[in-house]
This record gives structure tokens, sequence and C-alpha cells, in this order.
């Protein structure tokens, strides 16, 4: 009989400090990870944002056990990261010259010379700053350019090479001894200020969603000179795009169970209303210096359309992470090198559009507090 009062008066006395515990704002539940004691987390002060599982800093274990136990619910007030890219330019190659073999059909009998840039390095940089307890302003700034050049020379007795970006209603320009070069740039940078947004989260996943405005700039520059006549002859062009509009997007998060591990997906895309100009001229030194010389604008609505996959690690409080991943980018409705040149020539430029991809690795380093 006194044994039942006294387990009746301890399991009240369990019961009131419990009920003080939560008036002081602590967290009452203390299971730790398989079955563990751990030391209870306290609840996040009044007017602090707090974890989704209720104030529970670690879900699967404590620091000392070497398991993650940052809580992917918490959002820290900054952050900020930078990115090295290694990307590489796809369907933008220009060909400038090809070898034939002197005869009435014109037949080919080495490779088309051409330049297409390979993969090169950028870099991104950014941070947020949380406005309350699920959102952050965010801004980030990318630059990314490849330049490449190439060389031609005829190598076959007999042979002929044409120069392809020359216009055809100049002089012929086959040679037996032609050599040719070629230079090619391609330029891009981004800026985005976003409202994100997490709007789902439970101890290992989860999912932000972001909305903001964009501004994007493309650049193109092609440069050719044809020796072996008697006057050296050279081809210019330049494209370029400037515009900005809206940007939406969706980024997923999943931790490993039991370490620092994560994996992560994040997907976007950019609606950016802008104005493509372009010029292209041809001349010979010495001789007539400008023999074309022309130009166009006109106004395009871009979409760029990017998917990045990768895996990351972080420490245990989450205050330090590092990702790594692959990227592709596809950049619509914009005015290639290749398709410019070629309108010049057949003198028609109705309808130029074509499509521009970008894929390669990323590395990010982030710093969170």
């Amino acid at each position: 009989m006194k044994a039942r009062i006294v387990f009746s008066a301890c399991m009240v006395g369990l019961l009131a400090a419990q009920q003080a515990m939560a008036q002081q704002g602590y967290d009452i539940r203390s299971v730790g990870y398989a079955g563990e004691e751990k030391t209870a987390a306290p609840a996040a002060p009044a007017g602090e944002c707090s974890t989704c599982t209720g104030g529970e800093v670690c879900t699967d274990g404590t620091c000392d056990t070497g398991i993650a136990c940052v809580d992917p619910c918490y959002q820290p007030r900054w952050t900020f990261f930078g990115d090295v890219l290694y990307l590489r330019a796809r369907d933008v190659e220009v060909p400038y010259a090809v070898q034939n073999d002197g005869t009435e059909t014109v037949n080919q009998v080495g490779r088309v010379a051409l330049v297409d840039p390979d993969y090169d390095l950028g870099f991104r940089i950014g941070g947020s700053f949380m406005l309350d307890c699920d959102a952050a302003l965010a801004m980030q700034y990318t630059w990314w350019r490849a330049d490449t050049e190439d060389s031609f020379t005829v190598d076959q007795p007999g042979a002929i090479g044409r120069w392809l970006v020359s216009h055809p209603g100049t002089l012929n320009v086959d040679s037996g001894d032609l050599d040719a070069t070629a230079e090619y740039d391609i330029e891009f940078q981004l800026v985005d200020v976003d409202y994100r947004s997490n709007f789902y989260c439970n101890g290992r996943t989860s999912l932000t969603w972001l909305a903001g405005v964009s501004y994007g700039h493309l650049e193109e520059t092609f440069a050719s000179q044809l020796f072996g006549n008697q006057n050296g002859s050279f081809v210019d062009t330049n494209i370029k795009f400037d515009g900005g509009g809206i940007r939406l997007g969706l980024e997923a998060e999943r931790y490993a169970r039991d370490c620092g591990l994560l994996v992560y997906g994040r997907g976007s895309a950019r609606f950016l209303a802008g104005e493509f100009d372009a010029d292209y001229i041809q001349g010979e030194i010495p001789g007539d210096p400008v023999q074309i010389n022309t130009g166009w604008k006109a106004g395009r609505v871009v979409s760029i359309l990017d998917l990045e996959l990768g895996a990351g690690w972080q420490n245990c409080n989450g205050t330090f992470r590092v990702t790594g991943g692959y990227m592709v980018s596809g950049w619509f409705n914009t005015v290639t090198t290749a398709d410019w040149i070629s309108a010049v020539h057949n003198n028609n430029y109705n309808d130029l559009g074509d499509t521009i991809t970008f894929d390669g690795f990323v590395a990010r380093a982030e710093l969170r507090y």
C-alpha cells in the first residue's frame, strides 16, 4: 500500500515537473537514436522559428555519435555560397573552311574545319536572408565564358580549299594554297533575385519553391581570316542579347538517416524578354576593307530551362556543406552565329531562332548560420 502511494506521488511529481518545463519553453521529449537517451533540446524562444519536430535539433542521434543531427526543417538566417562551373556550350559550332578535290563535282577530301568550344570554367555566387520562419530573399550572379580557335591549310596536291563564311556575292575565294584561321567566343551572365519558401519538410526531406526576377546577357563573337591569295580577307560577326523577366523554380533535398550525406535536385525556368543585336562585316586588307557590312535587331522572349542533380555532405550542425552535381541548361529561341552567317549569305532573315545548350559539372561550398 505504501509502495503504491509512493509510486503515485512520483508520477504526480513527474507530471508536475514536465508541466513546469513546458511552461518554461523546453521540449520534454528525450528519446534518441536506437533507443538511447539524449539531452532534450530547448524549444525556440517566442518570436523565433521552431523546427518541424517541435523543437528537436537531432532526429537521428547526437554529434557525439557522429550522426548528422541537423534538422533540415530549420532554416538558417544567413546563407552564402560559391559555385565552380565546368560547362560546355553545344549546338554553337561554326564551320568556316573545307578541302575539295578540285573537280567540277566539288567532292570533299578532308575535314570540315570548324570552331566548337570545349569545357571551360565559370562561377556562381550568391546568398540568402530569412524573412520569416519559412521564407527567404535570395540573390545570385552567374558568369561563364569559353574561347576557342582553329586553323586550316590545304594539305593534298591538286586539292583546293573553300572558305565557307565569305558572302557568295564576293569574289571566288577558292585557292590551291588556302590558309584560314577562326576564333569563336561565347559568354553568358545571369542575375537572379528570388523569393524562396519551404513548403514541405519532415525529418529527412525538404522541398522549396522559388519565384523572382532575372536578367540575362548572352554574347557570341566570331572572327575568321583567309590567307593564300594576293589579299588577305576577314569575316567578323557579333551577336548580343540582353533581357529580363521572371524565374520560377523548385528545389528538393533528401538526407541520409545516419550520416551527413544528402542528395539534391534543382530545377528552374526563366522567361526573358529582350533584344538580339547582330552584325556581319567582311573585307579585304589591303584592298576593300568593307565589302559587306550589315546588321539586324529583333525582339525575342528567350526561355532558359535549368536542371541540376547531385549529392553532398554537411557537418553536424548544418553550418557548412559541400555539394557537387551535373547540370543541363537550355537557352531556347536564341540566334546562333552559324544561323546568322547563313541568313546573311542567303539574304533571308525571317524566323531566326535556334537553341543553345550548356552542360557540365558544378561544385559548391556553402556557409549557413
